[in-house]
């Protein structure tokens, strides 16, 4: 495992503004959201954008436990199972907000959402 001394926590991802360091990549994307205007426009939407962030933070410790597996067999059949049944629930829903929101995540919005996303 790197560690990086000159954060703050000895990881990556870090941002450092006018002498001050931001760790943490939702941290940092909502930061950046605020500073170009892309955050959401109001509470609701602030709070939706939030939890559909913490969803797909959720498909992702799935992913990083199946991944960390050491059984090889056991990886195998955890990243399948994701895969197969996990994913397709989770897209399928992102999907479907997609499409009521016209395009966007939160309604009409580009924000820090797709900073995560990527």
């Amino acid at each position: 495992m790197l560690i990086f001394l000159d954060s703050p926590f000895g990881k990556l991802p870090v941002l450092e503004i006018d002498g001050k360091k931001i760790h943490q990549s939702l941290a940092i994307c909502r930061f950046l959201a605020k500073r170009t205007g892309l955050e959401p426009k109001s509470e609701w939407d602030s709070v939706q954008a939030d939890s559909l962030v913490d969803t797909l933070t959720d498909l992702r410790l799935l992913f990083s436990a199946a991944i960390h597996e050491k059984d090889p067999a056991k990886k195998k059949e955890q990243i399948e199972n994701i895969l197969k049944n996990e994913s397709p629930s989770y897209f399928s829903k992102f999907d479907k907000i997609i499409k009521e929101n016209n395009g966007t995540i939160v309604k009409d919005q580009v924000g820090y959402f797709f900073c995560f996303w990527s």
